[in-house]
């Protein structure tokens, strides 16, 4: 398990939940990395059916559109949104649906690639089919881009920035009461080839450079916030 994850994991142990904590994984799968009590009651939300009938630990199942679906307001303990908002086309949308559904004093786990990051630049600016030939040839997934797999469509709108984030957190009465920076992929790269890790990390630091610690810079690829809704 990576560093961030752990820390994240401790910081929800420590946290008190109801007696039967009501988690609502916003793209099936999201809870994967973590531990809950086995009193939970886990709802799923995905687009894809295929995705809803991979998971049979769900206590309810909803096929449907997180920026559309009209989710029940002040329902959930917990809400998880793990690597979803980056492939929607409205993201803002999604993300005030799932507000509006969490509890007063719940969390809500947002995981994302950094926009500004060398990561999310590459993303945003290369075309789908180019993200199918860098999971199968440089992550060794053969079968990325099948049968309903990642890599998913990335549309990585600016509206989810660490700035707009941070915005949102006010508008909406929220409090950040975790936040970590990560690099999802340079073990993947390392483990490749070092010379691949190297040009990585050395792109990286270049757009740091150049933008004037505006962009780039190594480990911040990728962001987890948790915040509780007061």
């Amino acid at each position: 398990m990576r560093k961030e994850v752990q820390d994240l994991q401790s910081f929800l142990t420590q946290k008190s939940f109801t007696i039967e904590p009501n988690v609502l994984d916003a793209g099936c799968g999201s809870r994967r990395f973590l531990k809950f009590p086995q009193e939970t009651i886990f709802t799923g939300i995905d687009i894809s059916q295929r995705q809803l009938e991979k998971y049979d630990d769900l206590n309810i199942k909803i096929l449907g559109d997180i920026s559309t679906y009209p989710l029940e307001n002040n329902k959930y303990d917990l809400i998880i949104s793990w690597d979803v908002l980056e492939h929607l086309a409205a993201p803002i949308k999604a993300l005030n649906n799932l507000i509006g559904s969490l509890k007063w004093k719940g969390y809500l786990i947002l995981a994302m690639p950094n926009v500004f990051s060398l990561k999310g630049i590459v993303t945003k600016y290369t075309p789908h089919w180019f993200h199918v030939f860098v999971y199968r040839k440089i992550y060794g997934q053969k079968n990325a881009g099948l049968n309903d797999t990642a890599p998913f469509k990335t549309y990585l709108k600016n509206s989810i920035s660490k700035s707009s984030i941070k915005k949102i957190t006010m508008r909406n009465n929220l409090d950040l009461v975790f936040f970590r920076q990560y690099d999802s992929k340079s073990k993947q790269f390392k483990k490749k080839s070092k010379f691949l890790f190297l040009i990585y990390v050395t792109s990286c630091l270049f757009l740091k450079v150049i933008s004037f610690n505006k962009l780039g810079g190594f480990g911040n690829s990728d962001l987890i916030y948790v915040l509780q809704k007061n």
